[in-house]
């Protein structure tokens, strides 16, 4: 991960002086990044591939791209998390010319909303974006970690029936039948 941020930093600062042509620049830096199967739009992101993309994008930020060529380089990169989401913002600034439309679009969208959102404001008040970026990328990190946690919880809870029923005949063979053998054995 830390190459790639390196990449996408030393590709931005290739493309600074022409910025609208830094996301082919860094497409040739990069290449397409390895990943598993295309996202579908509508499917579900994992929060740990999201918080590598929104990192890539704030190293591009502090690079000293603009939001939208930032975003372009993004998409160049094919973050398979969020690729087709993006691209469609992408298309919608190059269709109409106004990110803050795109940035309202983004900010409804149940994955990237808070992106959008930190975009949106961004845009209005033109304050930096890239630590609000880092942020999203932090939570969305927290919220994986989370949901790992959870998952690792319930594995305690599912677990326990299927032991009891192992254990309790083996517990019952070893300690409790020889006992009661040896009761009955002094009786008699």
């Amino acid at each position: 991960m830390l190459t790639t941020i390196t990449a996408i930093t030393a590709g931005a600062a290739v493309g600074l002086a022409r910025p609208a042509r830094a996301h082919r620049r860094l497409r040739d830096i990069l290449g397409p990044l390895p990943s598993a199967a295309p996202v579908a739009a509508t499917s579900a992101v994992s929060p740990s591939r999201l918080a590598v993309a929104l990192d890539l994008l704030a190293a591009a930020l502090d690079a000293g791209l603009s939001p939208v060529s930032a975003l372009a380089a993004l998409v160049a990169s094919k973050p398979r998390a969020v690729e087709a989401r993006m691209e469609r913002t992408i298309a919608m600034i190059e269709a109409s010319g106004d990110p803050r439309a795109a940035w309202r679009v983004l900010a409804d969208d149940a994955v990237l909303g808070p992106l959008g959102a930190a975009l949106a404001r961004s845009e209005q008040s033109g304050a930096p974006v890239a630590e609000s970026v880092r942020v999203l990328a932090g939570d969305s990190r927290r919220q994986y970690r989370n949901d790992r946690l959870e998952r690792a919880r319930r594995v305690g809870v599912r677990t326990a029936a299927p032991l009891g029923l192992c254990f309790l005949p083996a517990f019952f063979l070893i300690a409790v039948v020889p006992t009661i053998a040896g009761l009955i054995g002094n009786a008699f």
